[in-house]
Formats: C-alpha cells, sequence, structure tokens
C-alpha cells in the first residue's frame, strides 16, 4: 500500500553509445513513451514491465498497457488497456483492432510472449493448480495449440535470439524452489542452475505433494493439496489447515518465500490446502461463483475438505488441528471463528491481516472494485445485505 503523491511510473526511450573509455551515454534526447499522460506503465500495485512492455520484432515500435481512464474510474474498474508507440515517428494510438484468439477456451492466461516472427505466443496459464506453459502457433491463421510444460509452475520465459523452439524460464514446485531450465524444440528440458542443491540437502522437506479432489459445495468437485510432514506418516501427525488469499487464487505447486508449505512439514506438520470455489485455474465459473457467496460456498468447501482429509489420510490427527489463513484466507479465519461448528474443530486460528468487519472494509478501501464485485456488484449503502450476509462480526458472541 502507498500513498499517491503525483508521481507515476512511466516507460522512457533513449539511445546510448559506448564511449572510449567503455563507459555508456546518452546519445539522443530522452522519451517519455507516455508522453505526460496522467496514468501508470506498468500499472500498480501488480503490474510489471516484463508482462505489461514489449518491443515488436523489428523494434520499430512498442507495446504498452495502462489504464485508458486512471482518473475517474479508477477504483471501480481493473481494466487495461493496450497502446502502441511507432517509435520512428514517436506517437501513440490505442490498439482498436482486436483480433479474437482461443474463443472457446477456458484457460487462465498469466502472461503471453511473442515468438521472434511475431506469429506465434508462447503462453503462461494457470490450469489446475499450476501454472504451465502452451505454444500458440499461427495466431493469424490455423491457431494450433500445444502444451509443453505441464507439471509445477513455470515463469519467465525468454526465447533463444536465434531458435525461437529454444526457450530458458524459470520452474518450481512445492518441493523445488525455482531453478532456470531450458526447453528445447525436441521436447525435452533440463535445468541449468542447482545453486540450492547444497542448501537442500541440510533442510528437512517433504518430498511428497499430492492433489486430491472431493465432492464439495454444489456437489461440484473441489481440489486440495496433501503434503505430508517431512518425518513421514508412521506417527499421527498434526495439522495445519491453510486457507489461500484472493478469494481469486489457489494454491499452486508453486515455491514460495511467504507461506511457503515446507516451513510446515519441515516441522512435523500436515498440510491440507484447499482450492475453493472462487479459486483461479480451474476455470472462469469455478473462479466466478464466490460472487455474493463470500462466506458461503468457499466455507462449505473447507468444512467437506477436512472431512475428506480425516478420512482418508488416517496419520493425521483431527485432534490437533490449527488453521491459518492471510487476507481472504484471513477473513475466512475470522467466519470460522464465528461458527462453532468448524471453529471448535480446531485447537488454533492464525488470522493475518484479514478482515473482521465487511460494511467497515468497503468504507476504508480505495480499491472498490473487488470489494463491490465480490459482494455482488453493488456498493455497501446500495444493497446492505449483502455485506452483512457474510459478516464476521455478526458473529463475535459465538
Amino acid at each position: 500500500d502507498e500513498y499517491k503523491t503525483g508521481r507515476r511510473h512511466h516507460p522512457f526511450l533513449v539511445q546510448i553509445e559506448r564511449q572510449s573509455n567503455g563507459i555508456f551515454k546518452f546519445s539522443s534526447p530522452v522519451i517519455d513513451l507516455l508522453f505526460n499522460v496522467d496514468s501508470d506503465s506498468p500499472t500498480r500495485p501488480f503490474g510489471s514491465a516484463k508482462a505489461q512492455w514489449s518491443f515488436s520484432a523489428t523494434g520499430n515500435s512498442f507495446a504498452y498497457t495502462r489504464q485508458y481512464d486512471e482518473n475517474s474510474t479508477v477504483a471501480w474498474t481493473t481494466n487495461l488497456d493496450i497502446f502502441t508507440v511507432d517509435l520512428n515517428a514517436p506517437t501513440f494510438e490505442r490498439s482498436n483492432t482486436p483480433i479474437t484468439l482461443l474463443d472457446s477456451s477456458d484457460l487462465s492466461i498469466q502472461v503471453a510472449t511473442w515468438s521472434l516472427n511475431g506469429q506465434s505466443l508462447y503462453l503462461e496459464v494457470g490450469e489446475e493448480a499450476r501454472n504451465v506453459i502452451y505454444y500458440l502457433s499461427d495466431i493469424f491463421t490455423s491457431q494450433s495449440l500445444v502444451r509443453l510444460v505441464s507439471n509445477g509452475t513455470s515463469h519467465n520465459i525468454n526465447i533463444h535470439p536465434i531458435n525461437d523452439r529454444v526457450f530458458v524460464c524459470t520452474h518450481e514446485s512445492i518441493l523445488e524452489p525455482p531453478n532456470i531450465y531450458l526447453y528445447s524444440s525436441d521436447g525435452s528440458s533440463r535445468y541449468l542452475t542447482v545453486h540450492n542443491n547444497v542448501l537442500l540437502t541440510k533442510v528437512k522437506m517433504s518430498t511428497i505433494a499430492e492433489t486430491f479432489s472431493f465432492v464439495g459445495a454444489r456437489n461440484e468437485t473441489v481440489w486440495g493439496w496433501h503434503v505430508p510432514p517431512a518425518n513421514g506418516t508412521s506417527n499421527r501427525a498434526p495439522l495445519a489447515f491453510l486457507i489461500h488469499g484472493g478469494p481469486q487464487s489457489s494454491w499452486y505447486d508453486a515455491w514460495s518465500y511467504r507461506w511457503n508449505i515446507q516451513s510446515f512439514t519441515s516441522q512435523g506438520f500436515a498440510v491440507i490446502a484447499i482450492n475453493f470455489h472462487g479459486s483461479d485455474s480451474y476455470g472462469q465459473n469455478f473462479t466466478n461463483s464466490i460472487i455474493g457467496e463470500y462466506g458461503s460456498l468457499p466455507y462449505e468447501d473447507l468444512k467437506l475438505g477436512l472431512d475428506y482429509a480425516l478420512r482418508n489420510f488416517p496419520y493425521i490427527d483431527g485432534n490437533r488441528a490449527a488453521a491459518l489463513g492471510a487476507s481472504y484466507g484471513a477473513y475466512m479465519i475470522n467466519w470460522i471463528a464465528g461458527h462453532p461448528e468448524m471453529s471448535s474443530r480446531f485447537k488454533t486460528l492464525v488470522c493475518h491481516n484479514g478482515v473482521s468487519d465487511t460494511r467497515a472494509k468497503s468504507y476504508s478501501s480505495e480499491e472498490l472494485w473487488f470489494t463491490e464485485h465480490d459482494a455482488g456488484g453493488k456498493p455497501q449503502y446500495e444493497d446492505p445485505d449483502a455485506y452483512e450476509r457474510y459478516n464476521p462480526v455478526n458473529h463475535v458472541a459465538n
């Protein structure tokens, strides 16, 4: 979070030349590629140059992402537009001739990287709690889609400067911190970095991370992760029941420097992490199901997921269970705290940065889009019942 003081993030273009002493210096005027427009690129707070800036294959044009109107509607929209700049005669225009790709697909595309010839795309896609890589070839003609990497989580594609069917990327999983991998056109891949290997031999970690599914709310399939303790399952183990934030997020098959599952398993805990209704990477309908159901469908999924885990992983000691969550996960911790049928199942509830009063939240955040979207689309003063229906503060007496 930050206060806006008038400063903006803009891309600038300048030519450089190397002097005889080896030091580089600017050799042209510095050009603001937003031309003093009162907007940000990369966008705040989560935008990045990697995802939102791109040069054409010829280097003659530059594309960037920003909000079209960042003054009157910024609190109520997350919509972003793509603009292009002709670098030969710098002027900018809003790209207004869209081409629909993958019209029938329900993929959660995170990042798109252009091929060298500008005819194909590499797509980083959230798919059932993994961030996989697809190759979409011939986007202006036949549009053939092939999945190249199907396990773990891959990011940061960098294409070989000559052969665009060879690239490097980072790859990670719940069991492995990020390493740089080389993907070759024959479909093989190998890691290039091993700098963590020595350190990892000194750390006790679980070697198993498995998905499971069960019948959740609305009789729909819901998925979760089971990661046993590093010291095995021969003895009864306490449970860390993790609840993710968002709620439009997921527990991915990914390493984390915040809520790292291995930090619990290394201490002897079993971990159960449910990707409840509202989570991403399971199709847009599943993600959108959170609308108007902030404390219902996810709560039901968590109850049913806990039941499933205790039935199917009998080494887990249900009498030594802790539930932990941050952001939306912490909201859910507060919601659980007010409902004894669920709170009584845990010895400890850990709430990190969570909302305890949804009405107060609607008047204390300048980012109103998600607040109103998740409540059904209206502000609190127009539909107060939508905010009180799943308000944890109303259940404090419990």
